[in-house]
């Protein structure tokens, strides 16, 4: 029943309803004299619902309601329980009846006449009480955000200051520990469903805003939330860091870990008399694997580390379970976090024995090991014989058959004093244990009771010299220690135990001293070791002017007592090929690397099948079944080590190939395989089985060298040379990962950027066809103008711009790869054509041009070049054609034909001149299409003779042979005429239907893009017939200005909580454009429709 009462008026009102409001009964308006009100009373049908009276649940939930009526309404408004005023006046009062405690610390504060809130801590999980317009939103939403954030936004700014290193704490780590009560007043509140529990409405439509003082945060900040939500992160990293730092206990088998070689006893009952091996580097590795054949794999395991360990000691949360080489070891010993161990019976290995150089890095390595032992497992540290050395020689000295070897620097400073500075003595100085031959490897496991020695506990001290070493917070007491040191101490290596206290004191110490002197200049000079040989070097060389840092760095080497360089020998094939096959064969030799030109692998690339005709084929062929060591090719060489590797039962090894061929180590394999497979099917199967051929990628432009090269490096730097290799500066090489025996770190130099890569076709695709590819494209064009030298073709406009429209034109045959951007990729292509100081020649380019041209610009043209469904248009094959045409008009010579277009030691573009005269001679007939095409499968076989690539070759024979090619490099550069769209019929917006795809409409942008979630953000334009919002995946909302004209195309209606939105996708248009939309008729709001769906 409803009554009504207007006293001015002078009138009652009346209404009744029965029945589930399914009777209305007769309003009744009698006259009224008293003040206005408005009653409703409710009798509930309880025998509809099974009742006879309310419950108590029932009537606790109308007491509530009650009770929120007068939390959330004006304290002006007197609220009443059964004819009592029920206790609360305004809203603190209501959240007070949330809290048992009356102390209880919140932050209460009041925006206006429309919001205000209450803010406290919560137990472990977000809570919210919250009002719009007095409704109770019971999962709150848009309104408890807007004051939510603004809290959270503060409070991780002020955690983030103070965590650095910590986990990462989220936003939602802060809301957890809150508890917020807000009410508001807000203009048209929307909601997710009729129960109106969580308003959806967009807070710029709230009509209001509520800013969060500066007062209220410092308030809750004073309260201790920062350091609860600190208290709290510190202990999940606990959680998160026993969660992913802990080992697979004792496990039998360890599948995932890349590089272990496991012992086979470890993870069972006798894993506690095995020994895990950790070296310093995947060739100190290899070492230790060739010690292996000695000792046996049952009981020692061996995994490589990378760089030097991370120092845990001081180590972020975020840096240590980042860290996947700690979480390797801990899962290979199966380690448990803060486990205290008094026996090794539950570890899948019993020790560790550390592997590493023996220089002053080594010790560091060594320490760093001790450390995270020390730091996370003190009962393993003070386990005696759970910590082990591997000791190797750094230094070995021999005079005649006597041989002298020193495990520390100090050991042979103090020899070297003692015997007149070592004079008569031949020294070799180890850099690390990749020095050390396999066959030393050996040696050093058979004789292991010689080079192992057990690091022991004596007392506390130990433990306190670890942490001195590594605690960042002793700075103080490391130089105090540092400067104890005194010269010639070291580490006794005649014993087989070494104190942690000995080990610290003289050993780690001298990695300190040494890191301090190569770290801070020296006070006397101001410069650092490093330094001060290269200074020295210039002044022996009498340096006065420019000199490249390669050549600099080879003379500083030789003559400042640095002892390691990149080349330890040299041999020339024709003269020693016994030498050479030795080193092949040699144990160590891992990698075998070859550059050897197309020309060197003797395989037609079009078939893809090696040449057995050739000269040089045919006679190693005869060597290798006669066993001649007399072999002319390298593939032969490589046959002739695999076949004595077989012999001897050693295992194989990596031919890495560096040329510029695609796929180029399938096509060493297939090469070495085919030549094997002609003298021993045996041996064919076992270098299919035991040598990896992974395929690489090099780039770098290395002319001719020439003369006048020659000359220079004589007249400038000194240096006589018959053969130098000149080079630009730029080097990149992509490397397959395909090394079973451990690689060298080529991807930490840093002369160039090296890239291992799970498959190299998509970079070498990239540099064949936008490098490789572009030197074929030049070559042919520059040199029918008369250049003969790159840099001054570059220079010549008309070859420049065409280069630009061929990259653009076979730009559409190369995919997007990792880590390189193809038009920056293109830009410096063109950029290194024009170093002057590379001086490479046109003549050179031409070299071996039909093999060039097939490989690397020919594929271009292949129907499959481009993904499915785009082919390449006329202007881009005319484009890639474009220097066919002029490598026709050069293979059909004659006497105007300038020198550098003629042929250079290209012995198959001597079959090619009758096709390419034919092609030429019918330029301009109506059977020109039929040579052409003649041609292009001859050159570049049936999948390039297409009819199209035929007659737009056609056409460019036409036009070189009848204007010549200024003319034809002219069209390369011609802009096509624009083409004219016919304007689309675009929708009215209020048009739109549900679930309506394709959808174009223009409007005009009324707000400015607000953020939903990732990659997602919201707008709202309109036309003059009303207006829809947006909701823009991905980065086209940037086009969206407030107040621009927007067009949208190929959008498609969805419906999101019962309203109406276009979704801009990926597959969507949304550009600016200059169109009157008229008036926007703001009323007519499509996205605030709601729509019944019914399922069907």
């Amino acid at each position: 029943m409803i009554e009504c009462a207007d006293g001015e008026r002078g009138h009652r009102y009346v209404q009744t309803w029965e029945n589930n409001m399914g009777e209305k009964g007769k309003a009744k308006i009698t006259k009224y004299s008293g003040k206005d009100f408005t009653k409703v009373t409710f009798y509930p049908d309880l025998k509809r619902f099974g009742m006879t009276k309310l419950d108590k649940d029932i009537v606790s939930l109308m007491q509530k309601r009650v009770m929120d009526a007068g939390g959330s309404t004006n304290k002006k408004c007197k609220v009443f329980l059964d004819e009592t005023p029920v206790p609360v006046k305004e809203f603190k009062d209501y959240v007070d009846l949330y809290f048992e405690k009356e102390d209880q610390q919140k932050v209460y504060d009041k925006c206006g006449d429309r919001w205000e809130f209450v803010i406290t801590f919560s137990e472990g999980q977000f809570q919210q009480v919250s009002f719009v317009n007095s409704i109770n939103t019971i999962k709150g939403g848009t309104h408890v955000s807007h004051i939510t954030e603004q809290f959270v936004d503060a409070i991780l700014d002020k955690v983030n200051k103070r965590n650095k290193g910590g986990m990462e704490v989220k936003p939602n780590h802060i809301r957890s520990h809150l508890w917020v009560f807000v009410n508001c007043l807000v203009v048209n509140p929307t909601f997710d469903s009729q129960t109106k529990e969580t308003m959806t409405l967009k807070q710029s439509k709230f009509g209001s805003k509520c800013e969060v003082q500066d007062k209220s945060i410092r308030s809750l900040v004073s309260m201790g939330i920062v350091d609860t939500v600190l208290q709290w992160a510190k202990a999940r990293e606990t959680i998160d860091m026993k969660k992913k730092m802990k080992g697979a206990g004792r496990a039998n088998r360890l599948i995932g870990i890349p590089k272990l070689e496991d012992a086979n006893l470890a993870g069972t009952k006798h894993s506690e008399e095995c020994t895990l091996i950790l070296t310093e580097g995947d060739s100190a590795k290899a070492l230790a694997v060739a010690g292996l054949s000695i000792v046996g794999r049952d009981r020692f395991g061996v995994f490589p580390l990378r760089g030097k360990p991370l120092n845990v000691r001081d180590a972020t949360f975020q840096a240590t379970v980042g860290n996947a080489e700690i979480q390797n070891i801990i899962q290979i010993l199966g380690l448990e976090q803060q486990k205290n161990y008094d026996s090794v019976r539950s570890l899948r290995y019993g020790s560790i024995m550390i592997m590493a150089d023996q220089d002053f890095d080594g010790s560091h390595i060594k320490g760093l090991l001790i450390n995270m032992i020390q730091h996370w497992w003190p009962s393993l540290f003070k386990m005696d014989g759970f910590l082990k050395e591997f000791i190797t020689p750094i230094v070995k000295v021999t005079k005649g058959q006597h041989e002298v070897q020193f495990f520390s620097v100090a050991d042979y400073e103090a020899w070297k004093e003692r015997n007149n500075g070592g004079k008569g003595w031949r020294t070799k100085y180890y850099k690390g244990l990749g020095t050390s031959t396999a066959k030393e490897g050996k040696d050093y496991f058979k004789n292991i009771k010689d080079h192992r020695m057990v690091f022991r506990w004596t007392n506390p001290k130990d433990d306190e010299l670890i942490d001195l070493a590594f605690n960042k917070k002793r700075a103080d007491d490391r130089k105090e220690w540092i400067n104890c040191y005194k010269e010639g101490d070291a580490v006794d290596h005649s014993k087989t135990v070494v104190s942690y206290t000995d080990f610290v004191n003289k050993e780690l110490v001298a990695f300190s001293r040494y890191d301090v002197m190569r770290s801070i200049p020296c006070f006397v000079d101001g410069m650092k070791p490093g330094q001060r040989k290269i200074l020295y070097a210039a002044f022996k060389r009498n340096l006065r002017s420019d000199i490249k840092v390669a050549q600099f760095a080879g003379y500083v080497a030789e003559h400042s007592a640095y002892h390691h360089g990149c080349h330890s020998d040299f041999i020339l094939a024709p003269e020693s090929p016994e030498k050479v096959l030795d080193a092949l064969c040699a144990a160590e030799t891992k990698i075998v690397t070859m550059t050897i030109t197309e020309k060197g692998y003797f395989v037609d690339f079009t078939t893809g099948k090696l040449d057995s005709s050739a000269p040089a084929v045919s006679s190693d062929l005869e060597a290798l079944k006669s066993g001649s060591a007399s072999l002319k090719t390298a593939l032969g060489q490589e046959i002739v080590a695999a076949k004595r590797r077989q012999a001897e039962k050693a295992p194989g090894f990596v031919i890495l190939s560096c040329d510029n061929l695609q796929e180029n180590g399938c096509k060493a394999k297939a090469a070495v395989l085919e030549m094997a497979g002609e003298v021993d099917s045996g041996l064919k199967a076992w270098i299919s089985e035991n040598v990896q051929f992974p395929n690489s990628m090099v780039d770098r432009i290395t002319p001719a060298t020439t003369e006048e090269v020659k000359t220079e490096l004589k007249e400038k730097y000194g240096v006589e040379d018959g053969w130098p290799v000149v080079s630009e500066e730029f080097l990149l090489w992509v490397v397959e990962d395909k090394f079973p025996s451990g690689r060298p770190s080529w991807d930490k130099s840093p002369s160039g950027k090296c890239l291992f890569v799970e498959d190299v076709l998509p970079y070498e695709l990239l540099k064949l066809r936008l490098l490789n590819a572009v030197h074929q494209a030049l070559a042919y064009p520059a040199s029918l103008l008369g250049h003969e030298v790159v840099h001054e073709a570059m220079a010549d406009s008309r070859v420049f711009k065409f280069l630009k429209a061929y990259m653009a034109a076979a730009g559409q045959t190369v995919r997007p790869v990792k880590g390189l951007k193809k038009d920056e990729w293109s830009k410096t292509v063109l950029e290194r054509f024009s170093n002057p100081a590379v001086r490479d020649t046109i003549f050179r380019l031409n070299e071996d041009a039909t093999n060039r041209i097939a490989v690397a610009l020919a594929p271009c043209l292949q129907e499959d070049a481009v993904p499915p469904g785009r082919s390449l248009s006329r202007k881009h094959l005319a484009a890639i054609l474009l220097p066919v045409a002029c490598w026709i008009r050069a293979l059909v010579g004659g006497a105007e034909l300038p020198a550098a277009a003629k042929l250079n030691r290209d012995d198959k573009g001597e079959s090619m001149r009758g096709p390419a005269g034919e092609a030429w001679e019918k330029a301009d007939g109506s059977e020109a299409a039929e040579a052409s095409k003649k041609f292009l499968h001859s050159a570049f076989g049936e999948k390039v003779a297409r009819d199209t690539v035929a007659e737009v070759l056609a056409e460019s024979l036409k036009l070189l042979k009848g204007e010549g090619v200024e003319a034809l490099l002219r069209t390369a550069d011609r802009e096509n005429p624009p083409i004219k769209l016919k304007k689309p019929k675009f929708q009215k917006i209020s048009d739109l239907e549900p679930e309506a795809k394709g959808v174009n409409v223009y409007g005009q942008v009324l707000t400015k893009a607000e953020s939903l979630y990732e990659d997602a953000h919201e707008i709202s334009i309109g036309d003059s017939s009303g207006t829809v919002t947006l909701r823009i995946r991905g980065d086209k909302y940037k086009a969206c200005s407030e107040g621009k004209v927007v067009r949208v195309q190929n959008a498609r209606v969805v419906m999101s909580k019962g309203h109406m939105q276009l979704l801009v996708d990926k597959w969507s248009a949304l550009k600016e454009e200059d169109h009157d939309v008229g008036e926007v008729n703001k009323k007519n709001d499509l996205s605030a429709i709601e729509y019944e769906l019914v399922k069907s």
